[in-house]
């Protein structure tokens, strides 16, 4: 069996359904203070547990019966971190140290961690590689390396068998947009159909490596099945290789969508990195993982799905 914590978010679910495709049996464990029991729940593979990370009786009962653990459950917003940088901690570090501790008792056979590319801060690279020095600009970004420390020092000195994954910047379909601290590309998606101008952080140069969420899932189930061997204990950069820059996206968006507002600009968000591309050679390499799905085609898959969700909310507002 595998767990997955926070299986119940936007990533976790599609990892969750994925292995149970698969025929693999799955628990997560969700405090659903943002996840959303409908993405899991009905599955007859998918076994939901309600619980905080932060709570070890929650954690051990949860990892009953489990050999790998996905631990995706974290604050994971960096405006949120900036406002309330005490929970962010306990959330992303001590509710990690609780899994890891937890996973060692158990004697978990691997687990994948869901670290981010913005432990490097401003890298000054491009592509950015794992050797690059991390000098995280954020709570959240600390609050990250500080987990992935933790997981990698586990994985060495007897815990269990760990992979850290640093996601650049993951969107796809199921991806909220209903929220100030939601993805932009699923934001520019909404505005788009719903006719609304956007606005824009800064002056939207910044550039970001997008990566599609079925590319994500594929790294994940590739880090549960290489932690054990050569590639355990180490970080890797799960984007695809290419950036675009945030006013290129909204074009991208605006095109396929048929949209013509042009966006507005405001302030700088504190703690956002400048540029951000990924050098996935090692995970190439080590892992065996490449993205799949290209910009041009996950913005489609994004809009049909986020259309389809629209006029499902439409259908029920006139029934």
């Amino acid at each position: 069996m595998i767990l997955i914590t926070g299986g119940a978010g936007f990533i976790g679910s599609a990892l969750a359904l994925r292995c149970a495709a698969a025929g693999q049996r799955v628990r997560v464990l969700d405090d659903f203070s943002t996840g959303r029991r409908d993405r899991v729940s009905g599955n007859p593979l998918i076994e939901v547990s309600e619980g905080d990370i932060r709570d070890p009786a929650a954690v051990r009962g949860a990892l009953a019966g489990v050999g790998r653990v996905a631990h995706l459950a974290a604050l994971a917003s960096v405006p949120r971190a900036e406002l309330d940088p005490g929970t962010a901690a306990r959330v992303n570090v001590e509710g990690t140290l609780v899994v890891l501790d937890e996973s060692r008792r158990a004697g978990v056979s691997a687990l994948a961690y869901a670290s981010s590319c913005s432990v490097y801060g401003d890298a000054g690279e491009r592509p950015i590689a794992e050797s690059t020095p991390l000098k995280p600009l954020s709570v959240y970004a600390v609050t990250k390396l500080a987990g992935e420390r933790h997981v990698l020092l586990h994985h060495r000195t007897g815990g269990p068998p760990a992979i850290a994954l640093r996601f650049f910047n993951v969107y796809g379909p199921g991806q909220p947009a209903d929220s100030p601290y939601s993805g932009v590309l699923a934001r520019f998606c909404a505005q788009a159909l719903a006719g609304e101008r956007p606005e824009i952080h800064g002056d939207g140069g910044q550039t970001r490596d997008f990566v599609f969420v079925a590319d994500v899932v594929d790294a994940l189930v590739l880090a549960l099945e290489k932690a054990s061997g050569g590639a355990g204990g180490h970080a890797f950069n799960i984007g695809t290789g290419r950036s675009a820059s945030v006013r290129e996206i909204w074009r991208l968006v605006a095109d396929a969508a048929g949209a013509e507002r042009t966006p507005t600009f405001g302030p700088v968000r504190a703690g956002d990195m400048r540029h951000a591309s990924a050098d996935t050679r090692e995970a190439a390499g080590r892992l065996g993982f490449r993205a799949r799905v290209p910009l041009r085609e996950g913005i489609s898959r994004l809009l049909r799905s986020a259309a389809g969700n629209l006029a499902d909310t439409s259908a029920v507002g006139h029934s």
